[in-house]
């Protein structure tokens, strides 16, 4: 077969028919039809011939062009042996199955399961059978065997595939409607019983198609929809000819022609309303090879993103070629988490420094994501995939300014990790100290989801969305083992999640102080203290150094930046939220302490900004959206033009000169997306308001 599979090129389709007689109708059968060698079976056992089936499937292979793997797809007929009997096939379908006990591969009639009809069965098909056929030489039974049986199968799969579908009656069985819910579709779209009464069939001759064997390429994926053949459709085929229907009207009253009719055009608009990707891409042409880019720019600059590792790479890989296949039902999930990583992608260009995307790509790219959250939901299961799809939603709405989706992506991706028990992922560890070191992918991105549940429960003052507290969690830091280092050739992913890992853990000793104060003032300089630790920890670890010096490579510098900005937004909001838990103090009358602290922070915020919309020169829209939702640097920048009066001349000047150069790069930023005029007009007014108070020494009152 390997041979066989190497030898096939592309644009090449192999066809090839297989047939086995299994003792039921059941088209789904999970422990297969053959019987295999060591299988035990009694070839005397009672058997209903009533349910007895010859079961055909013709099979196509195709090499695509792109990925290069080798697509196997299928159809499967059913057909009860008592209607071939009644067909007058039965004696060549007997001789068929008994001389597979003389032929070259005596094996195959156990294989075929064709043990399992004795003489006696097959006397029922051809009276003439009584006795095993010895009269016959093995090369004469199986050069009539194998012309039987081939003549018999190509007869059928021709009148098949001759049928139009305009008289088919559906029907869901519960085996096939079963397995077509593991993919998410609707089962009276992907499963039908088809039924047609015709003089070349007989009057009980039916066929069964399902998801699993309706899968095929697609000629021309550019081409519009609106007029593409459906599987439901009878004069769908593999080359795409339309085949006459009046043989089979001409047989049918006025009224069966029109209502099927009427039958196969409800098929076909349920087959394109229903898509969940024809719904997400409606108006939106990504073109695959551009999705290809994307893709591969994605996972060589972003591949230590937290939870990517659960997903199956190679599959996100094949999707810019399956999503053009009209054919292929591909999960709500899985098309999130593929439309959310090309979002990020479009701005890598394949080195490591960002460009401003192609807007209509970004917008249309963020229009397929929100198109699917609907689909999604209505499918999500809490899986592992459904927590990926989840925290890369949350990402990519953080950067589109879609603050309130965003927050909503966060509490389903911390719903579903603790539905999975991730927060419990070393509860058992001291039974088995000897865990293999593949979980602390697992253990990582937990952490960061724990840094991110604490930073939003700040920064929008909102309840734990982890329902459990978080003193009964069991999550270990990875890399603990000397069997799993960290990866030596990425410092900064390893520092990263080092510095993110330290900051959880002093937000969760500012909640928990937090909880302790609810009766009564907090502990004096408790917060003081935690806010300290934060930029003490900064500066152990010199991460504006490596900012600095990071500044060529975008990729690493975006990480940095936003972990810094992540450290002194933390330090802003719980010296806020200190001073408005504890009631004896008024919001202006903060300590020294308090002021050094947040004037320092806030300048940190601003710098950052400016170093990351003029110096090192990211994509603006993306930036700001993501530094004024997530990080909330306008109330840095209040701060620092509400307290620069309280500063010498010297200093206040320089601040003056930071809220200026800020306010010029949203002014940039305005040029290209005015959704951001109302702020850029603010930051005007607010300045020249400062500028009054500073250079002319007015009153701000």
């Amino acid at each position: 077969m390997e041979r066989f599979f190497r030898k096939l090129q592309v644009g090449k389709s192999v066809k090839r028919m297989n047939w086995v007689v299994q003792t039921h109708g059941d088209l789904i059968n999970t422990s297969g039809n053959h019987i295999k060698e060591g299988d035990e079976f009694v070839a005397d056992e009672e058997i209903d011939c009533s349910k007895a089936h010859l079961r055909i499937e013709l099979q196509t292979l195709t090499r695509l062009p792109q990925t290069r793997f080798v697509l196997f797809s299928f159809k499967t007929y059913l057909y009860p042996l008592k209607d071939v009997k009644e067909e007058g096939s039965g004696p060549a379908l007997a001789d068929a199955i008994e001389g597979l006990k003389t032929g070259n591969a005596p094996g195959m009639f156990k294989y075929k399961s064709a043990a399992w009809l004795t003489t006696r069965y097959l006397h029922i098909w051809n009276p003439q059978i009584a006795n095993p056929i010895p009269n016959f030489t093995s090369e004469s039974i199986l050069l009539r065997a194998e012309n039987s049986t081939l003549s018999l199968i190509l007869e059928r799969l021709e009148r098949i595939e001759q049928r139009p579908s305009a008289a088919q009656v559906a029907s869901s069985p519960s085996s096939a409607g079963e397995a077509c819910d593991a993919t998410g579709q609707p089962q009276n779209e992907a499963t039908e019983h088809l039924t047609t009464q015709s003089p070349d069939f007989g009057s009980h001759a039916y066929t069964t198609r399902t998801c699993d064997n309706e899968i095929f390429v697609s000629e021309s994926p550019g081409e519009p929809h609106e007029a593409e053949r459906t599987p439901w459709s009878g004069s769908f085929v593999l080359d795409g000819q339309n085949l006459g229907q009046d043989d089979t009207w001409k047989h049918m009253g006025v009224t069966s022609v029109l209502d099927a009719a009427i039958k196969q055009v409800e098929t076909r608009r349920k087959a394109g309303a229903r898509s969940t990707h024809r719904i997400a891409t409606e108006g939106v042409s990504i073109q695959p090879e551009l999705a290809r880019t994307w893709m591969q720019n994605y996972f060589a600059h972003m591949s230590a993103e937290l939870f990517l590792t659960l997903v199956d790479r190679r599959l996100l890989e094949m999707m810019p070629d399956l999503v053009t296949m009209r054919h292929v039902h591909l999960d709500a999930c899985m098309l999130l988490i593929y439309y959310a990583i090309l979002w990020q992608g479009c701005f890598l260009p394949g080195k490591r420094c960002f460009i401003g995307p192609d807007r209509k790509y970004a917008r249309q790219l963020y229009l397929c994501c929100l198109r699917i959250i609907p689909s999604w939901q209505r499918e999500s299961a809490g899986t592992v995939t459904d927590l990926v799809a989840a925290m890369y939603m949350m990402r990519t709405a953080a950067e589109s300014f879609d603050f309130e989706t965003a927050l909503e992506m966060h509490n389903l991706a911390c719903e579903y990790a603790e539905g999975l028990q991730m927060h419990n992922l070393d509860r058992d560890s001291s039974l088995s100290p000897d865990k293999p070191p593949s979980t602390d992918d697992d253990r990582k991105g937990m952490w960061e989801l724990i840094q991110m549940d604490l930073f939003y429960r700040l920064i929008h003052d909102k309840p734990p969305a982890f329902s459990s507290s978080i003193q009964n969690w069991r999550v270990n830091l990875p890399w603990l083992s000397i069997d799993s280092p960290p990866d030596a050739d990425a410092p900064v992913p390893t520092m990263t999640f080092i510095l993110r890992s330290r900051l959880a853990l002093i937000l969760a000793s500012f909640f928990q102080a937090v909880d302790e104060a609810k009766d009564g003032p907090m502990t004096p300089g408790l917060v003081e203290s935690l806010c300290q630790q934060i930029e003490d920890v900064f500066e152990d670890w010199k991460l504006h150094e490596w900012i600095q010096s990071l500044k060529d490579d975008h990729v690493y510098t975006w990480i940095l930046v936003d972990l810094a900005l992540a450290g002194y937004t933390s330090i802003l909001f719980m010296l806020r939220k200190a001073m408005a838990i504890d009631t004896n103090t008024l919001p202006f009358a903060t300590s020294n302490a308090q002021m050094r602290i947040a004037t320092n922070a806030s300048r940190r915020i601003l710098g950052l900004v400016y170093h990351m919309l003029h110096e090192v020169n990211q994509p603006g829209l993306e930036t700001l959206s993501l530094v004024l939702g997530t990080f909330r640097a306008h109330v840095a920048y209040a701060f620092i033009a509400d307290s620069i009066t309280e500063l010498d001349s010297e200093r206040a000047v320089a601040d003056f000169d930071l809220l200026e150069r800020v306010a010029k790069c949203v002014e940039m930023v305005v040029k290209e997306e005015r959704d951001f005029t109302p702020l850029a007009r603010a930051l005007v007014h607010v300045n020249a308001c400062v500028k009054k108070r500073v250079v002319d020494g007015e009153s701000p009152h």
